[in-house]
């Protein structure tokens, strides 16, 4: 396995869309990727804190690991919700309670119009 931040050289200058479900694995691939940071426009992450734990994580490490790079986070379920200026830290610390519940969240520093 290489780390992804070996392949940056051919991401270019900007990445548009970064999809990551990898069952409690994200803090571990998103310590190794700080570089590639920059240039991820949006990031797309499978949340469950039940796989975060087994894989060693906290909910903690994870909002530590992405508070500083996105400031919008639009959470998909039954309808769109949007959480702006860093208000998802909250959501993520207070109210992702359910262990094994699974969240998608979208992160970016855009804001979008969103109809469902």
């Amino acid at each position: 396995m290489m780390p992804l931040q070996q392949h940056a050289p051919m991401f270019g200058d900007r990445i548009d869309l970064l999809v990551m479900d990898i069952e409690g694995a994200e803090c571990l691939a998103i310590k190794g990727m700080e570089e590639l940071f920059q240039k991820i426009q949006c990031f797309c992450v499978e949340y469950c804190l039940e796989n975060l734990e087994r894989m060693g994580s906290t909910k903690e490490e994870f909002v530590e690991l992405l508070r500083d790079k996105y400031q919008n986070m639009y959470l998909y379920e039954d309808k769109v919700d949007c959480f702006k200026d860093g208000s998802w830290i909250d959501f993520i610390l207070k109210e992702t309670k359910q262990s094994s519940y699974v969240y998608n969240f979208f992160l970016t520093n855009r804001e979008f119009s969103i109809q469902v």
